[in-house]
């Protein structure tokens, strides 16, 4: 519901009567779509979760440094004293939790792909079916206003046969009532 009255909005602001046809519609609405862009960024979300698993493959290498000074010495140590660590780590087997976890990163890069196409594919055909409806809705307005004006040539056909006596009163109220429930409708 609220989608529809974004894209009415959209589509009646950009004005159809400029000769917008239902492509300029369905690429400006595109174009206006935070739940596109929603879901744009969500496929970029997963695409760096996908990088991220694929560094549990990398080795890890730690450093470390470490310094201390006492006020005394002993006979086997002195005042000062540092040490430096280097550890490099690799996973060499983890029970396959690593293939998996980038297959499944993999999956859910495809699956929000997926999901990202199908919105644009609803909201292409939501912006379509409020194109239909607002051009059915401007031909529907043509037709009442030309009724209008077929009934007002009625109404004055009719006024002057009742001047001449051809039709009775009733006849030309009936008619001026249908005008005026004509008018009523547009």
């Amino acid at each position: 519901m609220k989608l529809s009255k974004i894209l009415s909005a959209l589509i009646l602001s950009s004005g159809i009567s400029y000769g917008m046809g239902i492509a300029d519609v369905k690429e400006l609405v595109l174009a206006n779509s935070f739940i596109i862009k929603q879901n744009q960024d969500a496929i970029e979300i997963e695409k760096q979760n996908e990088e991220l698993s694929k560094t549990l493959y990398q080795p890890i290498i730690s450093t470390s440094y470490n310094y201390s000074r006492s006020d005394t010495s002993s006979f086997f140590s002195t005042k000062e004293s540092s040490s430096f660590n280097i550890a490099l780590k690799y996973n060499l087997f983890n029970g396959f939790s690593d293939k998996y976890n980038i297959e499944s990163s993999e999956l859910r890069t495809k699956a929000q792909k997926y999901k990202t196409e199908a919105t644009i594919k609803d909201i292409e055909l939501q912006a379509s079916l409020e194109y239909i409806d607002i051009l059915k809705a401007k031909e529907r307005v043509k037709v009442e206003n030309k009724n209008v004006t077929l009934l007002l040539s009625r109404l004055d056909k009719t006024k002057q046969f009742y001047k001449n006596g051809l039709l009775s009163k009733d006849e030309l109220l009936k008619l001026e009532v249908e005008l005026q429930n004509a008018i009523l409708q547009r």
